[in-house]
C-alpha cells in the first residue's frame, strides 16, 4: 500500500494520495463503524464489505449520489493477480494503453477489497480480469453499476468455453480439464455482466463471440519496456560449447504441446554431444520425458525474474515454442516470441494461435507444423554458425519497429480506444 500511495503522490500529487488513504480507511472500517452508526448487529451484516454502506445510503435517499463531477479519466483494473506472467501481459500492460489513451491508471488484487473499492471510487472505468463468481465479484460489480462506471472483462484463454476446454483434440490434463470445465459457467456469467469483453487473440474473439451478445475487442500483448530494455546487465545461465536450444513453459500440464517436436529434438541433440537443451519453468520434469540418454545435455533452469529469464533465452541460439493444435492452443497469443524476440534470439514455433502474427518464416523465425517442418528448421539452425544470430537481430528489430505501441492498430481494436475513450 505504502508503494502505491508514493506511486499516486508521484504522478497525481500528495493531495490524491491523502484522498487515497480516507477512502481507504472509510472502507476497512465499513463493517464497523458504518454498521454500527445505522444499527445493524452482527447476525444482520451483510456478506459483502460494502452492505452495511449500501444500505445506509439507500435509507438516506443518497445511493447513487447524482450526476459524478467530471474528473479526468480513469481506469481501475481489479485483477485475479495469482499468476505472474498473466498479471504482466494482461494488468501491467493495460496500464501502458491506458496512459496511451490520456488516462490514469490503477490496479488491485480482487482478494484486497479496500484496495479495489478504493480504486473503483477513484475511476471513470473498470476492468476485471479473470475474475470468476464470488461474493467480491458480485460486490465489485454492484459498486461499479452504483457509480455509474462501464465495465470491460478482459481474459487471455477460453475459460469460459467448455469446448476449447475439454474438446476430443484437447492436450490438457485431465485434472485441469474438468477443473476449467466446472468453472466455465461462472467465469461467462461474470462475462455476461460486464459491459464488453477484451481479449488478447483473434480466436477468442470468435469464441467469446459463439456465447454473448457482447462487444468483443482484441488486445493483444506487446512488447512493453522491460522487453525493450538492455538486458545484458544480467546474470546469464551458462550454456553448452554446441549449438544451443531453450525451451520454457509457465505453467503446467505442457509435455502434450513438446510432443510435437520431440522426435525431432532428440535427433538434433543426438547429432551432436556438444549441443544443450535448456528447459526453463515449471510444467516440464528434468527431462521433460526426453530420451534419458541425453539427459546430459540437457539443463534444467526456474523461472526467475523477468531479466534473468530474458538472460535465460540469450544463451540459446533459438527458442523452440512447441504447441499441440487443439481449441484452447488456438486462443494462444504470440508472447513467447516477443519474450525470445526481445532477448534477440529467433523461434522455433508451431504455427498454432497468434503465433504466425509475430514469425516471418525463415526472416525472424521458423514456422514448423509437422515432424519434418521440426527437422528443417533445427536443420536451417546448423547450416551456419551465425544462422540464429542473424534471424534474432532481425526478430528484435521487428519487435521494436512493429510490436511496441499498445495503441496501434495490431495491437489493440479501435473500439476498444473509443471505448476507453467514452
Amino acid at each position: 500500500m505504502a508503494t502505491r500511495l508514493r506511486a499516486i503522490a508521484r504522478e497525481e500529487g500528495t493531495r490524491a494520495a491523502l484522498g487515497r488513504v480516507a477512502n481507504y480507511g472509510r472502507i476497512r472500517l465499513a463493517q464497523t463503524t458504518v454498521g454500527k452508526a445505522v444499527g445493524f448487529g452482527a447476525a444482520a451484516r451483510s456478506v459483502y464489505a460494502l452492505g452495511p454502506t449500501w444500505q445506509h445510503l439507500a435509507k438516506n435517499g443518497v445511493f447513487f449520489g447524482g450526476e459524478r463531477a467530471a474528473a479526468r479519466r480513469h481506469l481501475a483494473v481489479i485483477a485475479e493477480a495469482s499468476l505472474p506472467q498473466c498479471t504482466r501481459y494482461r494488468v501491467d500492460q493495460m496500464s501502458g494503453l491506458a496512459r496511451a489513451c490520456g488516462m490514469g491508471f490503477s490496479a488491485a488484487d480482487h482478494r484486497d477489497e479496500a484496495e479495489s473499492l478504493t480504486a473503483l471510487q477513484m475511476a471513470s472505468h473498470v476492468m476485471l480480469y479473470r475474475l470468476e463468481p464470488g461474493a467480491r465479484t458480485w460486490m465489485y460489480l454492484y459498486e461499479a453499476r452504483r457509480l455509474g462506471l462501464p465495465v470491460l472483462y478482459d481474459l487471455d484463454d477460453p475459460l469460459f468455453s467448455v469446448p476449447a476446454i475439454t474438446g476430443s483434440q484437447v492436450s490438457l490434463p485431465e485434472i485441469l480439464t474438468r477443473h476449467f470445465a466446472d468453472a466455465a459457467p461462472g467465469i461467462l456469467a461474470v462475462m455476461g455482466a460486464c459491459d464488453a469483453i477484451s481479449v488478447s487473440t483473434p480466436a477468442l474473439i470468435e469464441a467469446v463471440s459463439a456465447f454473448l451478445p457482447r462487444p468483443v475487442y482484441l488486445r493483444r500483448n506487446y512488447a512493453d519496456s522491460d522487453m525493450l530494455a538492455d538486458i545484458g546487465a544480467a546474470a546469464p545461465v551458462a550454456g553448452g560449447p554446441g549449438l544451443t536450444l531453450a525451451l520454457a513453459s509457465g505453467s503446467d500440464g505442457r509435455l502434450g504441446d513438446l510432443a510435437v517436436a520431440r522426435p525431432a529434438i532428440e535427433r538434433f541433440l543426438a547429432a551432436d554431444p556438444a549441443r544443450r537443451l535448456i528447459l526453463i519453468g515449471h510444467g516440464l520434469d528434468h527431462h521433460a520425458g526426453l530420451d534419458p540418454s541425453l539427459l546430459r545435455q540437457i539443463l534444467p533452469v526456474p523461472f526467475q525474474d523477468y531479466p534473468a529469464y530474458l538472460a535465460q533465452l540469450a544463451e540459446a541460439d533459438a527458442v523452440l515454442v512447441p504447441l499441440a493444435n487443439d481449441p484452447f492452443n488456438l486462443c494462444k497469443s504470440a508472447v513467447r516470441v516477443f519474450d525470445a524476440a526481445s532477448a534477440g534470439r529467433p523461434v522455433i514455433a508451431s504455427p498454432v494461435g497468434d503465433l504466425p502474427a509475430a514469425v516471418r518464416h525463415g526472416r525472424t523465425g521458423w514456422l514448423a507444423q509437422g515432424e519434418a517442418d521440426w527437422d528443417a528448421a533445427l536443420q536451417a539452425l546448423a547450416a551456419r554458425e551465425d544462422r540464429g544470430r542473424e534471424l534474432g537481430r532481425a526478430a528484435k528489430a521487428e519487435l521494436h519497429r512493429e510490436w511496441s505501441d499498445p495503441a496501434a492498430a495490431r495491437v489493440t481494436d479501435a473500439g476498444l480506444r473509443e471505448w476507453l475513450a467514452s
